[in-house]
């Protein structure tokens, strides 16, 4: 096996494990609070305890040396109940972004009856932070999920672009 595909194969079974199981319940446990992993692109990063209302869960994850507070690269998972297809979901999303910043640029990246990747950024708008924004949405059983990586540090780099829609693509979320 290559390295690369090695390292990627890693990486999507780390994220899966990481992310997806923790959104699956409902209520985090102690060892859930705060804890390290070393997933998505080889640096260490903090998962932040989940947030939950009990039908939705949030978690969120920044590097190491950042917080929820100060960062500049965020990866979060969101699952929640829903009964709108993925891309009314994307589109409602791109509605309420748009009404806060008609300058965003927005580009559906890959798109399936029940799963769609998209992209959003912003530089110019005074009412919201200069960030660039990766997201997948996905239907899982009866619940909507939704992976989003989100950097500060615009523009993006082709590099890290590629870099998170491919983790995101690889990851078989909807087999």
């Amino acid at each position: 096996m290559k390295p690369k595909l090695k390292i990627l194969k890693q990486t999507c079974l780390c994220f899966l494990m990481g992310v997806i199981s923790i959104l699956s319940q409902t209520q985090p446990s102690p060892a859930q609070e705060v804890k390290k992993v070393a997933c998505f692109d080889q640096r260490i990063w903090v998962q932040h305890t989940p947030v939950s209302d009990g039908s939705s869960i949030v978690i969120e994850y920044t590097l190491e040396d950042e917080t929820l507070d100060n960062w500049t690269e965020l990866v979060t998972g969101h699952v929640f109940p829903s009964d709108r297809t993925v891309k009314e979901m994307e589109q409602g999303m791109k509605a309420q972004l748009m009404q806060d910043c008609p300058s965003i640029h927005w580009r559906i990246i890959s798109e399936k009856e029940n799963d769609v990747m998209f992209e959003w950024g912003n530089d110019r708008c005074s009412n919201l932070d200069d960030q660039h924004e990766i997201v997948r949405t996905f239907i899982q059983g009866n619940q909507m999920s939704m992976i989003r990586y989100t950097t500060k540090k615009i523009p993006i780099s082709p590099e890290t672009r590629e870099e998170w829609i491919t983790i995101f693509s690889k990851a078989p979320f909807n087999e």
